[in-house]
């Protein structure tokens, strides 16, 4: 979609960050920070805003950062209740429910979009000259990724689930 390998090339690490921007929370509530990786609640901890921690198999976004309690917080049974409607007082620390595993999601156009206009910055520089008789037309790099980003911008923004085995 974006052509990362033809001029102006993007590196692997540039496309890593805008697949990384492009993750959004599935058609249950859940958020991408849900994953397997997330670390257990742990006694007399200083969290901060936005750390998840996955308890009882739901994850639990830190909204008021602190300290956790030395013994670990009651977490609720959650059936029937929506994604972020449910919180946990965990000593200075206030919990939110932060739902239950996140099904992979993206937005690949707006990833797309984003990655057009990368190109079309490292193509701004670039100018239109002659010599010789002779036409350069080195500008038009740019245009035409500002024309491809202008595509996936009009297509609006749509979440694409990845089913993963």
């Amino acid at each position: 979609m974006i052509d990362p390998d033809v001029d102006p090339v993007l590196t692997f690490d540039e496309v890593d960050v805008l697949l990384d921007d492009a993750r959004r929370v599935d058609s249950a509530g859940n958020r991408p920070s849900n994953v397997a990786t997330a670390a257990s609640w742990v006694a007399a901890t200083a969290y901060v805003a936005r750390d998840v921690v996955q308890e009882s198999g739901r994850w639990w976004r830190c909204e008021v950062a602190g300290t956790s309690g030395a013994t670990e917080p009651e977490w609720p049974d959650l059936t029937g209740r929506p994604v972020g409607a449910t919180q946990v007082v965990d000593n200075d620390v206030v919990w939110v429910d932060n739902g239950g595993p996140w099904s992979p999601t993206w937005d690949l156009r707006s990833a797309a979009f984003e990655g057009w206009m990368r190109k079309a910055g490292k193509a701004a520089g670039r100018f239109n000259f002659q010599t010789d008789g002779q036409s350069f037309e080195r500008g038009m790099t740019h245009a035409q990724c500002i024309a491809m980003a202008d595509q996936y911008r009009r297509r609006g923004v749509g979440s694409i689930p990845i089913t993963t085995p």
